[in-house]
Parts: C-alpha cells; structure tokens; sequence
C-alpha cells in the first residue's frame, strides 16, 4: 500500500486551523458557566423552584438539572438573566434599548 503525501494528511492538518477560526472568541465581558449558574442561584431569590420555573417557561426539573450543573441554561433561561451563548462554555450581556438586561 503507498501513501501519497498531500491527499489526507494536507486535510487532516487543515481542518483543526480552519474550525478554530470559526469559534468566536469570548469578549472580555463574558462570563463562564459557573457565574451563570450562580447569578441563577442569585436570581431565585426566596422563590420555589417550581415558581421561578413558571416564570422562566421551563419546567422545574429542567431548571434543577440547570442550576445542579447536569443540564446546560438553554435560550429560555439565557433570554430571562439577558444573556446570549457565544461559545458551548462562555456567555455574553444582551443589552436591548439601553437597559440592562435584567428581566
């Protein structure tokens, strides 16, 4: 079997470069999972789960998962702390009309 350089391997080293360049790159406002998950944890407030679920427009065992680390925060819990994903780990303030993204 002969292996001819330039077919696969100028792929295989290419690649990586290339979805690299796609991820966005965090601002230096973003914050990690951890500080979503505990300005979560802050948000509740004296609330049940069950009501800050309602409030949200999720179900409580979903947000439990969410605030235990088991489950990623999805658009619905993003869009409620103001906040969008720009990569699968950090996290960005949405300012809509100047306020201040809390709900």
């Amino acid at each position: 079997m002969t292996i001819r350089p330039g077919r696969g391997a100028s792929r295989t080293l290419i690649a990586p470069l290339v979805r690299q360049s796609l991820i966005p790159k965090p601002s230096a406002t973003a914050i990690s999972r951890d500080q979503v998950l505990n300005e979560l944890g802050a948000r509740r407030g004296g609330r049940t789960l069950e009501q800050m679920a309602a409030e949200v427009g999720v179900s409580f065992q979903y947000l439990a998962k969410v605030l235990s680390g088991e489950r990623v925060p999805g658009d619905k819990v993003l869009e409620w702390l103001g906040l969008r994903k720009v990569t699968a780990t950090w996290y960005e303030r949405v300012t809509i009309g100047g306020g201040d993204g809390r709900g």
